[in-house]
């Protein structure tokens, strides 16, 4: 006798759910992800698509992108965002007493 195979209960997006989230303006992909995380519970999937730490992540990888990028049209490596980070405090520090130079001379 031949025995069927169990099926395997695979996650699946509820379409008229997504629709919502993109209805929304959420990414179609973003949107898909959020449901399958949160088992196709709108509200769950909503809160998980705008969470700020999901979306601190996404932006610190994007600045990081953007450091290496900027670093390696420079000629430096890339590797270290803290030299970057040294060279923007450095342009305040040097913003700053001409800043208070320019408003003494116009007095």
């Amino acid at each position: 006798a031949v025995v069927p195979h169990p099926r395997v209960a695979v996650p699946r997006v509820d379409p008229l759910l997504l629709q919502q989230l993109c209805d929304m303006g959420f990414e179609r992909n973003a949107a898909e992800e959020a449901l399958l995380a949160c088992g196709n519970d709108l509200s769950q999937a909503t809160e998980w698509l705008l969470s700020p730490s999901r979306n601190m992540a996404d932006q610190l990888s994007e600045e990081d992108e953007l450091l290496r990028a900027i670093a390696l049209s420079l000629g430096q490596d890339g590797s270290s965002g803290s030299s970057s980070s040294k060279t923007e405090e450095q342009k305040e520090k040097e913003k700053e007493p001409s800043a208070s130079s320019s408003k003494d001379e116009e007095k």
